[in-house]
C-alpha cells in the first residue's frame, strides 16, 4: 500500500490508454490468438476498474475484423463507452501515415473511420491518434475538414519548441489556414518503457510527477499488442498491469491524480498555448526507431526518408499514380468507392517507411500493399471502354520520363536508368512479380558482410563479365571491380511506337574489359503482347579491337515465398526436351528456358532466349540482423561468351510470359 498523501494541490491528470494496431496479411489464427491474448484479455481488466478513465485506439482493420468474429466484444465496448468509462480515437482507417498519403485520403481515411465508428458504437469521435507519429503542420486543416477536434503527439515534438527539464508539458493549440486543433502531449518516456520497468518504479515516478505537478496533464498510451499479444512474459505482465492499475486507483483515492478523457478535459475553456510544430526529423526517428545511420542529410519530411530507401519510394509512387487514376473516375460512383477503398488499404504504413517494424523488408507487407492497389487500378478501368496503352510519364518524380505499358493481362513499367524493367504486375494475381528488397541482401546462410549495394532489383539488368567468371562474382556485381552493371546508367529513349506497344533504348558505353576500354552500344527493344514482354537487344562493338567478354543481363522476380509449397524452378532445353527442377542457387549448362511454377498464384513464369544460353540462379534474402532470413527474390541470368570483331554485333532475344499453371500438387 502506497502511504497516505493529503494535499489541498489541484489533482494532476492523466489520460492512460493503450494502441491496437496489427500487421495487415496476418492469418485469422494470428489474429485470434492476439485478440485472445492481447485485446479481449486487456479490456476485461479494464472493465475492472470503473474509476478509472480509459482513452483507446484500435486500427480500423482491427475493429472491421472484430465486428465480423466478435460481436461480444464490440458491445462489451459499446457498454463502456456509454457509461464514460472509455473514450476512443480514430486514425485513418487503414494505418496510413497521414503526411505521406495526398490530403483528399487523409480527409477521406479519416472520415471513413469516423463514420464506421459512429454506426458501431452510436457515438462521434472526435479525437484522433496520429498514426506512427509522423506530423506536418498542413494535417492541421486535415484534420479540421474530418471534424476532428485534438490529437496527441509524442513530447519530443514539444522539447523543441518550449524546453522543460523535468516538468510536464501541457496541451496546446496548434493552427493551418485559419483552422485549428487542440494538442495532447503523450510521455514518450512512459510509453516506450512501460512494459520493461517495474511496477513500483512506476507507480513512485507517477506519484511524484503529481507532486510536482499539479494541475497538469500527463498522457500515457501503451502499445497492448506487443505488451501481451504472444504468450511470452504475457501471464506476468498482465499481472504487473493489474498491479499498476490497483497503484493509479489508490493515488486517485488520495486526489494525487485524476484519469479523464480527453473530450471532457477540452469542453473546457482555458487560456491554450498556441504552438507551431516543426516535420518529424530524421533524429528523432533514429530516437524511436533504432535505425541505422545512412548517409545524407534529412529535411525532416518523411518523403526525405523514401530516397534512402528505393523499394518504399517506388510504392510511394505506384500509390501518388493509382491515387491520380482513382481521381479520374467519373459518373460511377460505386466503382470509385471500390478503387479508393483499395487505394486507402494500398496506404498502409509499415512497408513505406524502415521503422522498428523494419516494414520494407517483409515480403508479405510489401506484396499486400501493391495488391491492394492493383485492385485499385482494376477499379478505375471501365470494362468495354478500356485499352491497352504504351505511353511516357514521370513516373518516380526524377525529372526523366518512364515508359508505362497498360494492357489487359498485365502492367510494365521501364525506367530509362538502366533501360531495364522495374514493375511487372501480373493483373490476374493483383502481383507485382518486380516487388523486391534490395537495402541488404545476401546469400542464405552467408555473412551480413558480404553484401550486395542497396540499388533496386529490376529485371533486364544488362551486365558484362571477364570470360571464366564464377556465379558468385556475377551475383555481387557491383561489388566486384571486374564485373561491370549498368543498371545505374543511363539509356534514352530512341523510339517509342505506341500503336505496336513497342520502344527502343539506346546506351553508348565504354566498357573496360582486361585493361583496355571498348566503345559499345546497347540498342534493347521492349515489345508488350497480351501477357508477354519481348526484349530485342543487339550489341555493337565501335572500338578498333577484338572484343571478347560475358554478356548476363540480371532477372529478378519476386515470389511469395521460396518454400517448395509455393515455388518450383526448371530448365528445359527445348522443345520437347529434358526438364530438370533446380535447386536455389546453382550453375545450369545450356538451354532455352527456365521457367517458375508459383503455386501461390497458379502462374507460370516462362524465361525464354533466342540462343541456347548457360544460366546462374540464385536466391536473395534480405536481413535485418544477421541471423534472420527473409526471402526477396529469384534472380536468373543467361550468360553469352560474345566475340566481336569491330564494327560486327551480337544480336539475342529474351521473353518473360505468364501462363496458367494447370498442375494442382505443389509436392
Amino acid at each position: 500500500m502506497l502511504p497516505a498523501e493529503k494535499s489541498t494541490r489541484l489533482p494532476m491528470q492523466v489520460v492512460f490508454g493503450t494502441i491496437n494496431s496489427f500487421p495487415v496479411g496476418k492469418s485469422n489464427d494470428e489474429l485470434e490468438r492476439v485478440y485472445l491474448h492481447a485485446y479481449r484479455t486487456i479490456l476485461k481488466l479494464f472493465y475492472r476498474f470503473p474509476k478509472i478513465n480509459f482513452t483507446l485506439h484500435f486500427s480500423g482493420m482491427i475493429l472491421d475484423w472484430l465486428e465480423q468474429h466478435h460481436g461480444e466484444f464490440t458491445s462489451a465496448l459499446t457498454e463502456m463507452i456509454k457509461q464514460k468509462h472509455v473514450e476512443l480515437l480514430l486514425a485513418g482507417h487503414f494505418d496510413p501515415i497521414l503526411s505521406l498519403i495526398p490530403r483528399p485520403d487523409r480527409i477521406g481515411q479519416l472520415e471513413y473511420m469516423s463514420t464506421r465508428l459512429r454506426k458501431l458504437f452510436g457515438q462521434r469521435i472526435r479525437g484522433a491518434w496520429l498514426t506512427e507519429q509522423f506530423w506536418q503542420q498542413d494535417m492541421v486543416s486535415s484534420f479540421s475538414s474530418a471534424g476532428i477536434a485534438y490529437t496527441f503527439l509524442d513530447d519530443y515534438h514539444f522539447d523543441q519548441i518550449c524546453p522543460e527539464p523535468n516538468k510536464l508539458h501541457q496541451p496546446c493549440i496548434t493552427e493551418d489556414q485559419n483552422k485549428t486543433l487542440f494538442v495532447f502531449p503523450v510521455s514518450h518516456q512512459w510509453s516506450s518503457e512501460f512494459w520493461q520497468t517495474e511496477t513500483e518504479v512506476l507507480l513512485l515516478r507517477l506519484k511524484k510527477l503529481a507532486i510536482d505537478n499539479p494541475g497538469k496533464v500527463l498522457s500515457i498510451f501503451i502499445d497492448a499488442q506487443k505488451g501481451l499479444g504472444s504468450s511470452e512474459k504475457r501471464d506476468d505482465r498482465l499481472i504487473k498491469l493489474e498491479a499498476f492499475l490497483d497503484g493509479v486507483q489508490e493515488l486517485q483515492d488520495q486526489d494525487l491524480i485524476k484519469s479523464v478523457l480527453p473530450q471532457n478535459f477540452v469542453k473546457v475553456e482555458a487560456d491554450w498555448p498556441l504552438h507551431y510544430f516543426s516535420c518529424t526529423n530524421w533524429q528523432e526517428m533514429q530516437n524511436f526507431t533504432r535505425l541505422e545511420k545512412v548517409k545524407g542529410q534529412f529535411s525532416g519530411s518523411i518523403r526525405d526518408h523514401l530516397m534512402h530507401f528505393p523499394e518504399a519510394k517506388q510504392l510511394y509512387c505506384k500509390m501518388q499514380y493509382v491515387h491520380s487514376l482513382v481521381n479520374q473516375v467519373r459518373g460511377d460512383k460505386y466503382r470509385k468507392q471500390a478503387a479508393r477503398e483499395e487505394l486507402w488499404r494500398g496506404q498502409y504504413n509499415a512497408p513505406y517507411w524502415k521503422g522498428s517494424s523494419n516494414g520494407p523488408i517483409y515480403n508479405r507487407l510489401r506484396k499486400t500493399n501493391y495488391s491492394s492497389l492493383i485492385k485499385a487500378e482494376k477499379h478505375t478501368r471501365e470494362k468495354g471502354i478500356f485499352v491497352p496503352a504504351l505511353f511516357a510519364t514521370d513516373f518516380d518524380y526524377d525529372g526523366l520520363p518512364e515508359v508505362l505499358y497498360q494492357g489487359n493481362e498485365i502492367n510494365a513499367y521501364l525506367h530509362q536508368r538502366g533501360g531495364n524493367l522495374f514493375e511487372l504486375d501480373y493483373l490476374q494475381s493483383n502481383f507485382n512479380y518486380l516487388d523486391t528488397y534490395a537495402d541488404q541482401v545476401k546469400q542464405k546462410n552467408g555473412s551480413a558482410g558480404t553484401a550486395l549495394a542497396a540499388q533496386p532489383l529490376r529485371s533486364f539488368t544488362d551486365c558484362f563479365a571477364p570470360p571464366g567468371s564464377e556465379l558468385q562474382s556475377v551475383i555481387f556485381a557491383d561489388v566486384q571491380s571486374k564485373i561491370k552493371s549498368l543498371g545505374a546508367e543511363l539509356y534514352r529513349i530512341d523510339e517509342l511506337r505506341k500503336e505496336s506497344f513497342s520502344v527502343r533504348f539506346v546506351a553508348d558505353y565504354n566498357l573496360l574489359q582486361f585493361g583496355k576500354s571498348f566503345a559499345i552500344s546497347i540498342r534493347k527493344t521492349y515489345t508488350f503482347n497480351k501477357a508477354q514482354v519481348f526484349v530485342g537487344y543487339q550489341i555493337t562493338n565501335h572500338s578498333s579491337g577484338l572484343l571478347k567478354t560475358v554478356f548476363c543481363p540480371s532477372m529478378f522476380l519476386g515470389f511469395k515465398s521460396d518454400e517448395p509449397s509455393v515455388l518450383h524452378i526448371y530448365r528445359k532445353e527445348g522443345r520437347g526436351k529434358t526438364e530438370e527442377r533446380l535447386k536455389k542457387d546453382e550453375q545450369l549448362s545450356e538451354s532455352q528456358e527456365i521457367y517458375f511454377e508459383d503455386f501461390n498464384n497458379r502462374v507460370v513464369v516462362h524465361c525464354l532466349v533466342s540462343q541456347s544460353a548457360c544460366w546462374w540462379q540464385h536466391t536473395i534474402y534480405g536481413f535485418v540482423d544477421p541471423t534472420a532470413n527473409h526471402y526477396q527474390a529469384n534472380q536468373f541470368s543467361p550468360r553469352w561468351l560474345i566475340e566481336l570483331e569491330p564494327g560486327f554485333s551480337f544480336d539475342v532475344d529474351i521473353s518473360l510470359s505468364f501462363t496458367r499453371l494447370r498442375t494442382t500438387s505443389s509436392s
